[in-house]
């Protein structure tokens, strides 16, 4: 089975993007490798500073409900309340399935 992802694009509200990355790096994010879902890539936005956009991953599309069940019911996860309604003022999230990318080989000088 091929690996998942979400590419998940949230818009933080005004005023709060530091508070969240804060809790993104030392809360969410250790919450997420808990139960083993691995979050390899965050970034805001350059161009728009209210953009947060992140990925994680799951072990395959038949694991998602299952792996996001144990992330959401994990009691550390329970006692941050809602996270998405003080934080988030509207979210995106793209499913991807991983495909192998053919690499260039050297060509030389």
């Amino acid at each position: 089975m091929a690996l998942v992802s979400q590419l998940r694009i949230y818009r933080i509200r005004q005023g709060l993007m530091d508070e969240w990355l804060e809790l993104f790096h030392d809360k969410l994010v250790p919450l997420h490798h808990e139960v083993g879902i691995p979050v390899p890539f965050a970034s805001r936005n350059t161009a728009d500073p209210d953009e947060f956009v992140w990925i994680r991953q799951f072990e395959s599309a038949d694991s998602v409900e299952r792996q996001e069940n144990e992330f959401f019911s994990n009691p550390p996860r329970v006692a941050l309340g809602d996270v998405r309604g003080k934080f988030v003022e509207s979210l995106e999230v793209r499913v991807l399935e991983e495909l192998p990318v053919k690499q260039m080989e050297d060509q030389g000088a």
